[in-house]
């Protein structure tokens, strides 16, 4: 008996070790990316015994501090750590339970990064998005301060509710864009083989966005914090927080488009990659000549395989490119489809179109339409013009005030909102090379296509109405395109006697939009237009053109007025 209950303690501590042997994983893990630039930071993805925890040392040329992360249910855990302040190796070490194991991570001298934080782009990107719940709860606060229980202000606080819950959806896909952006662009910090002219333009045109996206974030705080100041007068008020919301929509749909055109420009192209190896994507995108950029696994590896790429294991040997093509490519109908994106523009759209429109329908005055025009500018040396450049611009104009009752004037309240367009420039250098030896040629560049894209501004109207007249006064309203818009002028010169030619270039910045609309409206940025009745509804129109001079420039400027209130609405632009 004593033998037999022997046995079977012995068989159930067998059953017990094969279970836990069964249930414990393997430490595994691996640094997706293993070279980054100084100031960077690291990414540890592993796998271990569900609920164990990882601990993470470093070493090496600097003290960078370790990491404790517990392994989820499905045994998987990730770590950034850093950043990493000095050049160098540093040796990466796992411990979990018993097991121990490193990697070799390479820290790079920031010699060919421009200027460039790797990820800023996203992160832009993410404090839009949180800026973004921020301002929609302050309007949705200062809607309810409004007296009344009104039912359309009551439709556009639940329209705002949705929106804010589509950008919180927003926000977490985003954290996920910034992840894959700074790999990428740390990537490419660190590659000895990047074409710079090519990387150059890729900084310029993500920093452009960026610019863009903090500028556009700003603005719409600034109006959230304008919207509590209005709240005395109820049109004022309402006419801020339509402001907000107008704002708030534009900058979702300059964030939704920096995003399809980064992935349409720079990750994969209209195919969006679905049949394009990582090797081709990198070298026809960012690299020179053919060298290999696989050196951890053989190029052929990855660019040989057939069929669409499939989602990588956390274990397959395949490269820190592919890692990140493969990433994007999961992002794709986010960056570039609807989904939230339309929900929060709708939710916007109906605040703003339906709900405030019905409001100040009833209880205030509103001018809506557009204010266009054409700058034309000369830079001039003794009276002759270097270079010239044109452009046209428009917007779309609302302002809101309460409703007139006898002469008294009633302070109003707007915006315009207006992009420039049809750039054009006239090189005429010639003037500074009459009469010098050698051959001479004169070539213009206008504005790349992604600073044309950025070419939009807001300008902030205010002013009075009296006695059948509206008096404007136009100032800055934080979003403009000030030194982003430039045309490129050069000289190519072949000296005589010489097979060299020289190339002497010229960067001749448009100037920014509030500037156009000022010079248009009159001294001082100010102008009064006479409003007239066509039926019952009431008319502001008037073009005309002014030319103004000062030292070393001239200029022309046109302007065409269209305001109505009480007129059908008119598509916005």
């Amino acid at each position: 008996m004593g033998r037999k209950n022997a046995r079977a303690r012995n068989i159930h501590l067998v059953l017990v070790l094969l279970v836990f042997s069964l249930s414990a994983a393997a430490l595994e893990f691996r640094l997706p990316v293993s070279r980054i630039p100084v100031g960077a930071a690291a990414e540890i993805f592993g796998t271990t015994t569900s609920g164990l925890a990882a601990l993470i040392s470093i070493s090496g040329p600097a003290s960078v501090p370790g990491k404790s992360v517990i392994a989820g249910g499905d045994g998987r855990f990730r770590a950034e750590i850093g950043p990493f302040p000095q050049a160098g190796d540093y040796t990466i070490a796992v411990s979990a339970g018993a097991e121990r194991k490193t990697a070799t991570l390479t820290v790079t001298p920031l010699s060919q990064s421009m200027g460039m934080e790797p990820g800023a782009l996203g992160a832009s990107l993410e404090e839009a998005a949180d800026a973004s719940v921020q301002t929609l709860n302050e309007v949705k606060s200062d809607l309810e301060a409004i007296p009344g229980d009104d039912a359309n202000l009551r439709k556009a606080k639940e329209c705002v509710d949705d929106a804010i819950n589509a950008v919180a959806d927003i926000r977490g896909k985003l954290r996920s864009f910034t992840q894959q952006e700074r790999r990428l662009e740390s990537m490419l910090i660190c590659e000895p083989n990047l074409n710079k002219e090519v990387f150059r333009e890729y900084v310029q045109e993500t920093q452009s966005t960026e610019r863009s996206v903090r500028e556009q974030t700003e603005r719409m705080i600034q109006l959230g914090r304008e919207s509590s100041a209005g709240r005395s007068d109820a049109c004022v008020a309402v006419a801020i927080a339509s402001s907000v919301l107008t704002a708030q929509k534009n900058l979702l749909s300059l964030m939704q488009n920096g995003l399809k055109t980064y992935v349409e420009r720079w990750a994969f192209g209209a195919d969006l990659g679905t049949g394009v190896k990582a090797a081709k994507w990198i070298q026809d995108r960012f690299l020179s000549g053919l060298r290999t950029i696989f050196p951890d696994s053989p190029e052929e590896q990855v660019a040989g395989r057939s069929g669409a790429p499939t989602a990588p294991t956390m274990w397959d040997n395949v490269s820190g490119w592919s890692f990140v093509k493969l990433g994007l490519a999961e992002l794709r109908l986010f960056l570039t489809g609807g989904g939230p994106w339309r929900m929060a523009a709708t939710a916007l759209g109906s605040a703003v179109d339906m709900a405030i429109d019905a409001y100040t329908k009833t209880h205030c005055l509103v001018f809506k339409g557009r204010l266009s025009g054409h700058c034309h500018v000369e830079a001039l040396d003794n009276g002759r013009p270097m270079y010239e450049l044109d452009n046209d611009w428009e917007g779309n104009v609302e302002i809101m005030s309460a409703k007139p009752s006898g002469k008294e004037p009633v302070s109003f309240r707007g915006y315009l909102t207006g992009r420039a367009k049809n750039f054009q420039v006239k090189n005429r250098l010639r003037i500074l090379y009459e009469g010098k030896p050698g051959n001479f040629q004169y070539l213009t560049g206008p504005p790349k296509p992604f600073q044309q894209l950025t070419a939009v501004f807001v300008t902030l109207l205010e002013g009075t109405i009296a006695d059948g007249k509206i008096a404007f006064k136009a100032r800055k309203g934080g979003v403009d395109f000030d030194g982003r818009l430039v045309a490129q002028l050069a000289v190519v010169i072949t000296p005589t006697g010489s097979p060299v030619p020289l190339v002497q270039k010229y960067d001749t910045p448009y100037q920014p939009g509030w500037w156009q609309v000022t010079r248009a409206l009159g001294d001082g940025g100010m102008a009064t237009f006479d409003i007239t009745m066509e039926g019952d509804n009431r008319v502001v129109k008037k073009e005309y053109s002014r030319e103004l001079s000062a030292a070393g420039a001239r200029g022309r400027f046109s302007l065409k007025v269209d305001l109505c209130s009480g007129c059908p609405t008119i598509p916005f632009l």
